[in-house]
């Protein structure tokens, strides 16, 4: 009788022991990326953004292309922008994971 009382508390203590692990388990919720792209040439370039959802935005950066070589002011000019628009993602709860030329993945925190 009294093994099978024994057996009983500690099947009982394991039990609560799994059930309250089970309990505080975080569920990984899906992870949410959002990306940056260039597409075009040194005539008409664009950035491409698109987020976790889906949205794209759009938008023509200067030309970069000027007569006997490139065009410094606006090249100056597109990467400040670019820089602006990633301090502003990273405003928005994103970090940067991976760049490549042309190419920034962003991993929302």
């Amino acid at each position: 009788m009294k093994t099978k009382l024994t057996f009983l508390a500690i099947a009982a203590v394991t039990l609560l022991g799994v059930g309250m692990l089970m309990a505080f388990k975080q569920e990984d919720a899906p992870k949410k990326y959002l990306a940056i792209t260039f597409s075009g040439s040194g005539l008409s370039n664009t950035m491409l953004v698109v987020d976790e959802s889906g949205m794209l935005e759009e938008i023509e950066m200067k030309s970069i292309a000027g007569i006997g070589g490139a065009n410094t002011k606006n090249q100056k000019a597109n990467t400040e922008f670019i820089y602006k628009k990633i301090n502003e993602i990273s405003k928005r709860g994103y970090k940067l994971v991976h760049t490549n030329p042309g190419e920034y993945i962003f991993e929302k925190e």
